[in-house]
């Protein structure tokens, strides 16, 4: 699929969960309202949900990103997840943490029903570890297409310049993979990254062969981000 100007740009729309912390509140800093900003300039719908607890965060998944997907069904969807973050799965404004094998367990059914086009966009510390939910070789299908995180703990400000940046040059008709490169450079970190979901089960697959370490998916992330974006991350669409 070539995109090579604004007029074969992918059409997509952004839906934001937002989770701040004790000290965004308090500061009244909110990721949310700044990406829906810069999102919106470009003509792109978006929408924003602050959920501070885990029946807020579940509700936003599985009641209103449906019904904007319903909304938009000619628009590629975008999951885009701001909280706080750490290897294992993310924690909410109020203490409460959601495991990867929880998030899963919620995306798969969406996931299957926009036919493994879900991008997700982890603003969070060790989100990129949220590929670890393709990591199962009994499922057949993914939770998601790809994955867009960090494996550290990048500054507010960078994550904030990082995603406005990739927003804005795929909806400049850039392809996904170049959008992340130019991500890294504007927000002047490098970890940011795309894996997407069949690139990490392989790479799973792959360590089972080699390895018998009980903690597999952890030990996987440093691989990860030695390869190569994959072919698919040419475009929203998996075919």
């Amino acid at each position: 699929m070539t995109q090579e100007n604004n007029n074969e740009a992918i059409k997509f729309y952004v839906n934001i969960i937002e989770s701040p912390s004790d000290r965004d509140i308090y500061f009244g800093r909110s990721e949310g309202s700044l990406i829906q900003q810069a999102v919106n300039l470009n003509g792109i719908p978006c929408s924003v949900r602050c959920a501070i607890s885990k029946d807020a965060f579940v509700f936003a998944l599985t009641h209103d990103l449906p019904q904007v997907i319903k909304s938009y069904d000619d628009r590629a969807p975008v999951l885009h997840i701001s909280a706080h973050g750490f290897p294992e799965g993310i924690q909410l404004s109020n203490g409460e943490q959601i495991t990867w094998a929880e998030l899963k367990e919620i995306l798969t059914p969406l996931s299957e029903a926009l036919k493994g086009n879900l991008l997700i966009c982890m603003s969070c510390c060790s989100g990129v570890a949220a590929c670890r939910m393709a990591m199962n070789i009994d499922d057949t299908e993914a939770p998601f297409f790809a994955v867009i995180g960090h494996p550290a703990e990048p500054e507010w400000p960078e994550t904030a310049v990082a995603y406005a940046t990739f927003y804005h040059l795929v909806a400049k008709g850039r392809h996904i993979d170049e959008a992340v490169k130019a991500m890294q450079i504007a927000s002047d970190n490098y970890g940011f990254q795309i894996i997407t979901a069949q690139t990490a089960k392989q790479a799973y697959l792959d360590a089972l062969k080699e390895m018998a370490d009980e903690n597999i998916p952890a030990t996987l992330e440093n691989q990860l981000q030695l390869q190569p974006p994959s072919p698919l991350a040419k475009t929203f669409i998996h075919t």
